[in-house]
């Protein structure tokens, strides 16, 4: 029934689910903001079937206003960092771009749950994942055109 539907959701994608994850966004109303985790950008061209243009012009449609972390690892086998930052200044704010010292691409899970837990918090301005879980639908969580800006750390 519709009044047992989520209301609010964030999307995570990791690796290869990371970009139709984010492209889906553009579709989804009910998303206030997504997580794009190592994506493989180098490969994109043949991962996507040449859709990777289409992808990424319907991720940034998606990114207005809605809150995003975009995190790699500076080691990732699939993606170099400048093919990473070129993508992460593409995409509108607000954002915080995450870069982990010395990971690969299949060894950023042991970061992801913390980076994800800290960017929510802060990007959505609740004490924990358990407030912004049980929000009350329709409460009012965050002005995600009013925050500081992009943030970049590592």
């Amino acid at each position: 029934p519709e009044a047992q539907r989520p209301q609010r959701l964030i999307i995570v994608g990791y690796s290869y689910g990371s970009i139709p994850a984010a492209a889906a966004v553009a579709d989804i109303p009910q998303v206030i903001g997504f997580a794009t985790i190592a994506p493989p950008l180098g490969y994109a061209w043949a991962l996507y079937m040449f859709n990777t243009e289409q992808l990424l012009a319907r991720i940034k449609e998606a990114s207005i206003n809605r809150p995003k972390l975009l995190l790699m690892g500076d080691m990732d086998n699939f993606c170099s960092m400048d093919a990473f930052m070129n993508f992460a200044e593409s995409i509108p704010g607000p954002k915080t771009v995450q870069v982990i010292d010395r990971c690969d691409h299949f060894h950023i899970f042991a970061h992801v749950f913390r980076a994800v837990e800290s960017w929510a918090v802060q990007a959505f301005k609740v004490g924990s994942l358990t407030e912004l879980a049980t929000a009350a639908p329709g409460e009012e969580l965050c002005d995600a055109t009013a925050g500081p800006g992009d943030k970049s750390h590592s």
